[in-house]
């Protein structure tokens, strides 16, 4: 007849489980609780306006290309000095939203300018400043650009637009 294994536990067996279920038990019953807090601050929306476009003066192509800089601090440089008269400036937007805040700026890379016989140039634009705080809840954020006039340009006034976002950090 083959062996058999104990299937049945003695009393002490037994009584020593029922203690250890015993402080399992106990040990998970233990619990904290703490409470959680919660905040918001609501602010402004916050809204750009253009006080100034971005400007490029007059330039004479007749001869060579020209390549008028404007950076957003208002300096300019025109690879022929001759060639680029009037008034060349940075476009200047104002922001205003929730004081003490800070925003981010971002700008399209390009923008085309057109004229109205369908000629069209391409203006590569520079971001001032793409973060800014808003001090007493306003900013003003420049940008510049550079343009490049090849020989021969259709003349006329040519004339675009780009986007400008603003978002709360």
């Amino acid at each position: 007849m083959p062996r058999r294994f104990i299937t049945s536990c003695p009393r002490t067996c037994v009584g020593a489980a029922t203690v250890l279920c015993a402080l399992l038990a106990s040990t998970s019953a233990s619990a904290t609780a703490v409470a959680g807090a919660a905040s918001v601050t609501i602010v402004a929306p916050v809204i750009a306006r253009e006080e100034a476009p971005l400007a490029f003066g007059s330039i004479d192509s007749s001869s060579s290309g020209v390549v008028l800089t404007v950076n957003p601090d208002g300096t300019t440089r025109c690879s022929r000095a001759a060639s680029c008269t009037g008034r060349a400036s940075p476009a200047i937007f104002a922001l205003t939203g929730t004081a003490g805040e800070r925003v981010g700026v971002t700008v399209t890379d390009h923008a085309t300018l057109s004229s109205a016989a369908g000629d069209s140039l391409q203006v590569a634009l520079t971001l001032g400043s793409p973060q800014l705080d808003l001090i007493a809840g306003k900013a003003r954020v420049a940008i510049g650009g550079e343009i490049i006039v090849p020989a021969g340009q259709a003349p006329g006034g040519y004339h675009g637009a780009f986007h400008v976002d603003v978002d709360y950090q």
